[in-house]
């Protein structure tokens, strides 16, 4: 047990966690509890950065980031540890099923034994007080016998009772992956695929490209319009994204405005033009407020495009990716920036520095 499970230290840091939330005008809703308790622990030093990023950047009061960040550090930790438990679990029954199979093998094969002394005793007149003990000893090991078989019986039944709560853990597990107001996978999900797409291609001549997105002025949007609106947005731009993606690619919202996307089997050349359609796509669609009909203008996105080199660490390519989203915010917005591990891509698109 670590030392802030325990009774009094958790008091002390749920008093922490109440002041950091008040001294920030934040709600103690279960979501923001959670996470400036695991502030005030201080063992998460990733998750203590990006509620520092949040606050300083307002972001902090935002439902849908304070969402993303709970899924990300703690449900995502929470679903793993919960899998882990079931399988150890499975497997324990497991093991002791099988010993117990056993036993019953063992108990049944002594039980033959006794009875057999049993019967060559009962024809020697002069010992019959010790055919009855050998007779009690067998009656005894007949019932060992049939409740052995009994407890097998319940412990083959918990295993599929356990094999049951394994299936919707991992029903879980693919929950916690997903933006509930998108429907696109979220940032854990991105992570988890993004590992396997990468574990996929490794000894093959495949190119993999990612491209990182994010939604121009839309704190200006959001502050002018309100948040409901800015979740039609997100929405909105979402659809933009899937729509010329394939389905064996992955498009995940990672935070705020911002997508990204992982395109399997395709080089940096195509990865540029699906960046370009996902853009016009996004510029040519109108918002409209459900409620009242009324046009709330357009949006635009930027898109940073960076392909996958092999040997690389996976964290490279989303720092390039960023970098080149960052130039093509530099450059105006409404554009893409690309570049490769291997140097700058000429041509079209704003192009982000080594």
């Amino acid at each position: 047990m670590r030392y802030w499970e325990l009774p009094e230290h958790a008091a002390e840091i749920g008093r922490k966690a109440l002041a950091l939330l008040e001294a920030r005008d934040l709600a103690p809703s279960p979501v923001n509890y959670d996470l400036w308790f695991a502030y005030a622990v201080g063992e998460n030093r990733e998750l203590i950065r990006e509620l520092d990023a949040a606050v300083e950047n307002g972001s902090v009061r935002d439902l849908n980031h304070a969402c993303a960040l709970h899924t990300k550090y703690i449900a995502g930790a929470r679903a793993g540890a919960i899998d882990d438990l079931t399988v150890t679990l499975q497997t324990q029954i497991s093991q002791l099923s099988r010993v117990l199979k056993g036993a019953n093998k063992d108990t049944r094969a002594f039980g033959k034994t006794l009875d057999a002394a049993a019967d060559q005793l009962g024809r020697d007149d002069l010992i019959p007080h010790l055919r009855a003990i050998v007779e009690n000893v067998a009656s005894a090991t007949r019932v060992m016998q049939t409740r052995n078989e009994a407890l097998e019986q319940q412990l083959e039944s918990s295993a599929l009772e356990v094999r049951a709560l394994n299936a919707r853990v991992e029903e879980i597990h693919k929950e916690a992956q997903v933006d509930a107001l998108t429907g696109l996978a979220n940032r854990r999900g991105f992570d988890v695929r993004l590992a396997e797409a990468v574990a996929r291609r490794a000894g093959s001549n495949s190119s993999l490209c990612v491209l990182m997105g994010d939604v121009d002025h839309f704190k200006q949007f959001n502050d002018m319009w309100g948040h409901s609106a800015g979740d039609q947005v997100l929405r909105l731009v979402a659809q933009c994204f899937k729509g010329h993606t394939q389905e064996n690619d992955t498009v995940a919202r990672i935070g705020g405005e911002e997508f990204v996307v992982i395109l399997t089997d395709t080089t940096l050349e195509h990865a540029i033009s699906v960046a370009d359609d996902i853009r016009r796509s996004v510029a040519s669609k109108k918002v409209v407020r459900r409620a009242t009909g009324e046009t709330l203008g357009t949006m635009t996105v930027s898109i940073g495009v960076a392909r996958f080199e092999p040997g690389e660490a996976t964290s490279d390519t989303i720092e390039r990716a960023d970098a080149c989203l960052l130039a093509a915010k530099q450059a105006g917005r409404n554009g893409i920036a690309a570049q490769s591990g291997r140097g700058v891509l000429p041509g079209k698109t704003a192009a982000a520095s080594a």
